[in-house]
Formats: C-alpha cells, structure tokens, sequence
C-alpha cells in the first residue's frame, strides 16, 4: 500500500472540512459558493478524501481542487486509493497509460500533482480529521493507513482520543455528530449532497444543490 505522510498543525486554525465529493465538481463549486458568501474565504479547507468517483468528470473536479492548492489539505479516501492502484497499473505499458489518460481526459502531470498532495489525516491540536475516522482499538499514533480509510466505527471515541474526530466515508442524510465524533458524508455523486462542517464553529453546511431543476 502507498506511504502517505500525515499533516500536522501546531496550532489550532480555523477550518471547512469538507465531504466526499465522488467527481461531483459542480456541487462543489455550489458549495464554495457558499462558505464565500459566509466570508469564510481565510479557513482553510481540508477535504475528507473520496475526489475519484470513477468518471470522466474526475478531470473537471482535479483542475477545481488544483485551483484551491494554496488553500487546502487534501486526505486521502479509499476510492482514491483505488484510483493510485488503477493508475499504477496503466503505467506498466505507454499504451494503457495513454488509454487511461485519455479516458479520464487528464496530463500524467495533473496525476502526478494529485497523488503527491494527498496525505493520510490532518491534526491540530484539537481535532483529528481522516476519511473514515480511526480504529477505536488504536491510539492514534498507531493508526494505519488502512485504518484511516477503511474503519467503520460509528460510537463516541472518548476512549481514544479527547480530540474532536472527523470524518467522511460513511454516508449520512445529514452531518451527524456522535459524542466526540463527526460524520461530514452526506452522499454527493450517488444521489446525495455535499457537506461541509466549519471549525472552530462548529457549525454545519448542508449543500442541497443538487435538488434544483
């Protein structure tokens, strides 16, 4: 499996973490509408991982998040990782790389910018944010990347950490909190919505972009 590095902040910073997108770049577009509009433009926004959706409108969501470089922390999901492994074996021959690139209508430069801006988590002094949350039978500085994408722990996780967990990957009709821990999922590219929860505010976007004619 890839190593990714972890991001670490030294101190708290005021953020909009953000759901998976799953290649839906208009609701997210919609959605920074949004925080712009709240004057939330100094937050930095991190991303719960779950960009690749597996289609064609990948390429439009990567030029989106690119755009966003200088204002972003960009966690890895399990469908991104997915789409390493794919892309990893495109490159084993020129013609399958050019069949790939060329489906998904991306520069082997824009993979290669994707893949190495993405990390494993992003923790401040105060919160943990991962694309599925943690192990609960795990200390933090025991989490594998595989824990990080793929748990499915739903409960308070008090027991491991007293900072505030934050994740994507498991769908919800709306951002759910639990204890010391929140859901941001929502469902956007399979029928749902994004969403976005602002910290230190704690407060909730619920994007329901989507439902418009």
């Amino acid at each position: 499996m890839i190593q990714l590095k972890s991001k670490l902040y030294d101190e708290s910073i005021p953020f909009v973490a953000i759901g998976d997108i799953h290649d839906d770049y208009k609701q997210l577009k919609d959605l920074l509408a949004v925080i712009s509009a709240m004057g939330l433009d100094d937050y930095r926004l991190i991303f719960l991982g779950d960009f690749f959706g597996g289609t064609k409108y990948f390429s439009e969501l990567l030029r989106l998040l690119y755009s966003l470089r200088d204002k972003s922390d960009y966690i890895v999901g399990n469908h991104d990782l997915e789409f390493i492994n794919l892309w990893e074996v495109a490159t084993a021959s020129p013609v399958n790389k050019k069949k790939f690139l060329d489906y998904f209508n991306l520069k082997e430069s824009e993979v290669q910018w994707f893949i190495s801006n993405l990390v494993a988590s992003v923790e401040t002094p105060e919160v943990f944010l991962s694309h599925a949350g943690i192990d609960d039978l795990k200390p933090l500085s025991q989490q594998s990347l595989q824990d990080l994408t793929t748990s499915c722990y739903r409960g308070n996780l008090d027991h491991v950490t007293d900072k505030l967990v934050i994740q994507g990957h498991l769908p919800m009709t709306n951002v759910t909190t639990e204890g010391n821990h929140v859901f941001i999922d929502t469902g956007c590219g399979y029928g749902g919505h994004l969403s976005a929860f602002i910290y230190p505010e704690r407060i909730s976007i619920n994007n329901k972009a989507k439902e418009r004619s």
